[in-house]
């Protein structure tokens, strides 16, 4: 998806919120720095094709993982932040996923979201979008590059 830009037939966009590659990363050369410039910002990752978006089957992917890092200072808005699918599912607070479900000021935090915690429709989707929940601008978070990864689920095969 991300391996310090996006990778081919990705798109890394979204709405009131803005992104700049930054040289400080978990993994790679760099990483993206995202801020929020609006109200209820949100900020996507998208599978493109030469036709449009290129949809995810439901049970496609098992896990998201990659890393966060708050920054100098820990904004209390990070704390709005949800993480949901394209499809009409429930969102989550990506909070909850980080270790200790805190953020930490200056530190890489490795993040994992089981896809079926996202996907409570069990539908076909998208976009992954992670969106404020507050009515504030000014605050963001750096996302690692190259650790950002979709792990596909295992494939079962039958016993000969």
């Amino acid at each position: 998806v991300y391996t310090d830009a996006p990778g081919t037939n990705w798109r890394a966009g979204g709405w009131s919120a803005s992104s700049s590659t930054q040289s400080s990363a978990y993994q790679g050369s760099a990483a993206l720095a995202v801020r929020y410039t609006g109200a209820w910002g949100g900020f996507m990752f998208e599978r493109n094709g030469a036709s449009g978006p290129i949809p995810f089957g439901a049970t496609e992917y098992k896990t998201l993982t990659f890393a966060v890092n708050a920054g100098s200072s820990v904004s209390s808005n990070l704390n709005s932040l949800v993480v949901h699918l394209d499809n009409g599912s429930t969102s989550k607070p990506l909070v909850n996923y980080l270790p200790g479900a805190k953020w930490v000021a200056n530190k890489w935090q490795v993040v994992q979201i089981p896809l079926a915690d996202l996907n409570s429709k069990n539908a076909t989707y998208y976009r992954l979008v992670i969106q404020s929940g507050a009515q504030a601008t000014g605050f963001g978070f750096a996302l690692a590059s190259k650790h950002r990864k979709i792990i596909p689920r295992p494939t079962h095969r039958p016993l000969p």
